[in-house]
């Protein structure tokens, strides 16, 4: 929810954001009053929610036709809004209007055409919650620094997203995949969420690095799904159903790996992969073979056995 600090005139509101939000032009008198509201939006009633519904829409709208202008008009921008970044260090009131100003709203969006945001960066964060790919999406290289919305996407050709970075909290949520999505070389700093996701075709994630929680619980994956070579944190793939060869050969798991009820399909392949924590297969199906050459897995110790005499245990079983 939108929260903005009181300061004695519009004009020194709003005045260092014009040049990166011009669509606030009308909005000062509404933005102003609501700076005054002991707690912003939240309590300015009805008519404060409508004024931020009003706000939302001009948003998106300038955010559809920024991108429709151009990468070189979108570059430029994403220079402004740096610079006016900087000048707002500190001050953590400004950061946080400017977030919310700067978040890039595609959210229920039609895409007729192919969709091009290789190399893109969201300064303020990015929704493309509920939005319809009818082509293929390329996003191959972009830089999502802020809170990115996904969930309930469709993407009716492949999806790219190879070498792109994730800063803050990431979902797909419930969204659908038609085509191939491609994850591969991926950064994500935090949480990357999918859960109840469809993949209808291949998921390919390999060599990707996850410095916080993944969960893709409850998820159906009707295609190969490759996280081959990757680095994970805390897991969650309880209740997914692999439907074709899952793979996770050569990744390490330095968190919790929560397989659970998972139905492996095909093939599962886990050779020469690290888990720091034993992993939890409870309940988990496995309807081909299962790999786990070279594996490195914790024993469960019990206070009266030792590390050793459970290896001897196995070695003469």
């Amino acid at each position: 929810m939108l929260h903005l600090r009181p300061l004695k005139s519009a004009a020194q509101s709003l005045s260092p954001y014009r040049a990166v939000a011009p669509w606030i032009a009308g909005f000062e008198d509404p933005l102003r009053l609501l700076s005054y509201a002991p707690g912003g939006a939240d309590e300015a009633g009805a008519w404060a929610g409508s004024v931020v519904a009003e706000l939302v829409a001009a948003r998106r709208q300038a955010s559809f036709q920024r991108w429709q202008q151009g990468l070189e008009d979108w570059r430029l921008w994403v220079r402004e809004v740096r610079h006016l970044q900087s000048e707002l260090a500190l001050d953590p009131h400004g950061r946080r209007l400017l977030a919310w100003l700067t978040f890039a709203d595609f959210s229920h969006q039609p895409f007729v055409r192919t969709a091009e945001f290789i190399g893109v960066e969201f300064p303020g964060g990015v929704s493309f919650a509920g939005a319809e790919f009818s082509a293929d999406a390329w996003f191959s290289g972009a830089r999502f620094n802020g809170r990115t919305d996904f969930c309930g996407t469709r993407f009716g050709g492949d999806a790219f997203f190879e070498q792109s970075w994730f800063k803050a909290e990431t979902r797909f949520d419930r969204a659908a995949f038609v085509g191939s999505a491609r994850f591969s070389a991926v950064i994500a700093l935090s949480g990357f969420f999918a859960c109840k996701t469809q993949f209808e075709s291949d998921l390919w994630m390999r060599s990707s690095q996850m410095f916080g929680p993944l969960t893709f619980a409850k998820s159906q994956m009707s295609g190969e799904a490759g996280f081959g070579n990757c680095n994970f944190q805390d897991v969650d793939f309880s209740h997914t159903d692999f439907y074709d060869n899952a793979g996770f050969e050569d990744s390490v798991f330095a968190g919790s790996a929560n397989f659970e009820h998972a139905c492996f399909g095909r093939n599962a392949r886990f050779e020469r992969t690290q888990f720091a924590i034993q992993p939890h297969f409870k309940a988990a199906r496995f309807f081909h073979a299962c790999h786990f050459d070279d594996a490195m897995i914790p024993l469960i110790q019990s206070p009266a056995v030792t590390c050793r005499e459970e290896i001897e245990r196995r070695l003469q079983s």
